[in-house]
């Protein structure tokens, strides 16, 4: 029996309706389901469909309309593609699966689905090797990043390197409690990178190893919350610069090349609560202005001359043990209080030590300081307290009695019942500076 033009025309449609609900491996046109599976050697997904070979091809295809977006389950494997989600795709990995740059050059991840849309819901469960960046989110929107192992190259400092672990740009991480957690991030230049625009509700208990800044904050960028993770082996664990805020609390950091936090900033707002910083070669704690040169000669530039008149980042360190480092706490210049922290161990660092020096708290002449120290225990350190670099040294040289270059100090220094005692070489240097009461035994 023929059929004629309006049979055959429906009959068309029909398959073309077919062919759009249900694509395969490298189909574009969006399906029906909300999730989406992947396997890169069994082409049934374990029985799970619709299914795809690749991440990409996953990404593209899933439908994203629902509340919570689309997920895409990765089942175990080597897969080697660079992701790009531009929609609202969540990535879950089910058992081992390496992902790895295809093109090194590039993000191994980016996600960049605009900040007025609704959040991806969660990466999490891959192993994420190589490429640029592991994570870039940049104009995106996400709620989680959670439970992945994200590695760069061996050596950081020498290309091809990973820039970070983690980069945020124009990017809100969170909304409900959730955020960065629970992440093994090492050997890139950065664990974890916030620049302009980044806001992160929650980085907690992340393991970050052997990178140049374990967590870097620049521009105005907000971390709400940076607790409970684990630094070891970074240059610097938390690198502070700019305008921005975070609170940082309960974390270990241990043997840091350069320093435990460094800030060099204005205008920035920071808490620093009940960490551990532990054998920091160079300083546990550093508090500057914000100037264009670096931070690579913290240990010289103890003075806010390379940045005239500005007043500093605002701070509370509460509670703190630091210990086992150069310097305890080096504060330069600031409006805060530095008060009930542990101080000790510190100074005894032997390389150049001559030349260094070595202190629980070591302070510069600070133009616009306004700090408050109370209630310290400075206790056990090669010196406890000493102003400037120079005071330092005469410590060491033992000349702290007839030291008399002393800078001028044109800031504000307040405190009460800080017990210092039983330093190696001095308390106090010089003992004749015009140390606040709470200085005094």
């Amino acid at each position: 029996m023929k059929l004629n033009k309006i049979g055959l025309l429906s009959l068309l449609m029909v398959g073309i309706g077919l062919g759009m609900g249900f694509v395969g491996l490298t189909g574009s046109k969006t399906l029906v389901s909300s999730t989406a599976w992947v396997d890169d050697d069994d082409p049934t997904c374990g029985g799970n469909s619709p299914c795809f070979r690749t991440i990409q091809a996953a990404v593209d295809a899933v439908d994203d309309s629902p509340f919570y977006g689309a997920s895409v389950y990765i089942l175990p494997g080597r897969y080697r593609e660079n992701v790009v989600i531009k929609r609202v795709v969540s990535l879950i990995g089910v058992g081992n699966v390496y992902l790895e740059a295809l093109d090194p050059k590039r993000p191994t991840i980016l996600v960049s689905n605009g900040l007025e849309s609704r959040p991806v819901e969660k990466i999490t469960g891959l192993e994420i090797f190589g490429g640029k960046i592991g994570i870039e989110l940049v104009d995106a929107r996400i709620g989680t990043i959670a439970r992945n192992r994200i590695r760069g190259y061996p050596s950081y400092d020498s290309p091809p390197w990973t820039d970070a672990g983690i980069w945020i740009e124009r990017a809100v991480i969170g909304g409900g409690g959730f955020g960065i957690f629970e992440n093994e991030i090492s050997d890139a230049v950065s664990g974890i990178f916030l620049k302009q625009g980044a806001v992160v509700e929650f980085i907690h208990d992340n393991i970050i190893q052997r990178t140049g800044w374990g967590i870097a904050l620049q521009d105005d960028a907000r971390a709400l919350s940076i607790r409970t993770n684990s630094f070891k082996h970074n240059n610097t664990h938390i690198d502070v610069r700019g305008n921005g805020l975070a609170y940082i609390v309960n974390n270990q950091m241990l043997l840091a090349e350069t320093g435990g936090i460094i800030v060099e900033a204005e205008g920035a707002s920071l808490t620093i609560e009940n960490n551990l910083i532990a054998n920091s070669n160079m300083v546990g704690i550093y508090l500057a202005c914000q100037s264009d040169s670096g931070f690579t000669a913290i240990p010289f530039e103890v003075d806010n001359s390379k940045c005239p008149g500005q007043q500093g980042p605002r701070f509370e360190i509460v509670r703190n043990q630091i210990t086992g480092g150069r310097y305890g706490v080096i504060l330069v210049t600031g409006q805060g209080k530095i008060v009930r922290n542990w101080i000790s161990g510190n100074g005894f660092v032997r390389e150049a030590i001559s030349l260094l020096g070595g202190a629980g708290l070591l302070l510069g002449p600070g133009q616009k300081m306004q700090v408050e120290i109370s209630h310290n225990w400075i206790v056990n350190n090669r010196v406890g307290a000493a102003y400037s670099l120079s005071g330092a040294s005469a410590a060491e040289s033992g000349y702290c009695q007839f030291f008399k270059e002393i800078p001028p100090f044109e800031g504000k220094l307040t405190g009460r019942d800080n017990k210092i005692e039983d330093n190696e070489l001095s308390d106090l240097c010089p003992p004749d500076y015009p140390w606040p009461p709470g200085f005094r035994k």
